[in-house]
């Protein structure tokens, strides 16, 4: 990041490392939900664990609703994460 300090930086990967680490049972990150939400999609099949979603991963969640015939449900878990499945309609 241009601008921001080295340490600044660095403390933010760090608190978003301990975030993830601290979700129990969630194996998939805040930034590789958006990336497998296609894969998933396409074969209307599965389903997975994440954070709760980023912005860019609900614009990405609305834009594949509107190109695919696929079943796409969020579910919230106890814990704060979210479940993400996919099904043939």
């Amino acid at each position: 990041m241009r601008g921001v300090k080295a340490e600044t930086v660095a403390r933010g990967v760090a608190d978003k490392v301990l975030e993830y680490l601290a979700a129990d049972d969630v194996p998939v990150g805040e930034y590789l939900a958006d990336q497998l939400m296609l894969p998933f999609a396409l074969a209307k099949s599965g389903s997975y664990r994440t954070l709760p979603l980023s912005q860019h991963s609900k614009t990405n969640l609305e834009v594949i609703k509107l190109f695919l015939d696929t079943k796409i449900r969020m579910e919230e878990c106890q814990d704060g994460c979210v479940r993400l499945l996919f099904a043939d309609r």
